[in-house]
């Protein structure tokens, strides 16, 4: 496993910012292994049970207090947790995220492995799929 990091300036589009650093790098297949920072908006979509509808968080202003997933410039799947001022603890998927004041990720990159998103009818969601980069 090889580690890099990546550093998000504040008005950052997190999602956007993050592909362009893996197509950048050239990262098939990788693990969030920390992540700090800020966000001046979150968007949050929680779990969804029993066949419900998708429910949204947007919040402001909060601080990043753990961020795990997937990630490879095929596609990545980030789920986080965050709080604000009021010190409460919300988290589920990682939907969108504008970095306030700054951000840093350090990544895990898996070597000879490929990450991919494969549509899944039982979820109704991309999956993750590993394969062998040697194959």
């Amino acid at each position: 496993m090889e580690v890099i990091k990546k550093s998000f300036e504040e008005g950052c589009d997190f999602h956007p910012c993050l592909q362009h650093f893996l197509e950048e790098k050239n990262v098939l297949a990788g693990v969030v292994l920390a992540a700090t920072g800020w966000l001046e908006k979150c968007d949050i979509r929680l779990p969804v049970i029993d066949q419900q509808q998708p429910c949204f968080l947007n919040l402001a202003r909060v601080a990043i207090v753990f961020l795990n997933g997937t990630v490879s410039m095929n596609g990545s799947h980030l789920h986080i947790a965050v709080t604000g001022s009021g010190g409460g603890l919300r988290g589920g998927h990682f939907s969108k995220g504008i970095v306030w004041r700054d951000c840093e990720l350090v990544i895990g990159t898996i070597n000879n492995k490929i990450f991919t998103r494969e549509y899944d009818p039982k979820t109704g969601y991309k999956e993750l799929k590993i394969t062998d980069a040697n194959s």
